[in-house]
């Protein structure tokens, strides 16, 4: 996802001691023989050799993250600032939290979404978050309750509370939609979904982040 950022960075660190290494043993192998003109060609011969095979193994790593970043740019990120604000922190090599810490951090159970989203883009200024998955799915709780969810859900992000949802159903007799997500307090043991009316259900079932099923429509 990173062009030549900390993944790539990270790489060259792994390959450098192996290449070192090899050309270590190949300047032993030369001083403890002969000086001879045929002994330093086929150190040099062999040393080019080795810088090739690194040079590939770089250049196939770094092609491979700019056709990754372009991928994932087409995947979300609906304006330009949006895309440019990921990308800059993809290249400073910025570890983002995970989406359950996220929500953790905010006093909301980790389990809300599923386990197996793509990204999530969260700003920080205006509270957006916005969460991208592979497809339309749903999650079956641990209280038989039953969370169904759009490819993309947008919301805000608020203290104990998501506000304003969107892409979020919920199943009471039939499907509706949840616009509010919110816990009381810190020691609640009630999470309250506005879903029409309010639902409340036991917070511990969504504690544990869950793997989603497919489904064909939100």
């Amino acid at each position: 996802m990173y062009i030549v950022g900390a993944p790539l960075i990270f790489f060259l660190s792994l390959q450098a001691p192996l290449i070192l290494f090899l050309l270590s043993l190949c300047s032993i192998s030369a001083h403890s023989e002969s000086s001879s003109s045929e002994e330093r060609s086929r150190r040099r011969k062999m040393e080019k050799a080795l810088m090739k095979v690194a040079s590939f193994s770089i250049a196939k790593k770094a092609k491979a993250e700019i056709s990754s970043i372009g991928d994932d740019l087409s995947r979300f990120s609906s304006t330009v600032e949006d895309k440019a604000k990921w990308l800059f922190e993809k290249l400073k090599g910025k570890p983002p939290k995970s989406l359950p810490d996220l929500l953790r951090e905010y006093g909301l159970p980790q389990g809300l979404f599923p386990r197996n989203i793509i990204c999530y883009e969260f700003d920080e200024s205006t509270l957006k978050l916005t969460v991208h998955l592979p497809s339309a799915c749903e999650i079956s709780f641990k209280d038989s309750s039953v969370l169904r969810y759009a490819k993309r859900i947008k919301c805000t992000l608020l203290r104990g509370k998501l506000s304003g949802i969107e892409g979020m159903k919920t199943k009471v007799l039939v499907w509706v939609k949840v616009t509010q997500v919110s816990v009381e307090s810190y020691k609640s043991d009630k999470i309250c979904f506005m879903a029409g009316m309010k639902k409340l259900r036991p917070k511990d079932a969504y504690e544990m982040p869950r793997d989603s099923i497919k489904v064909d429509e939100f």
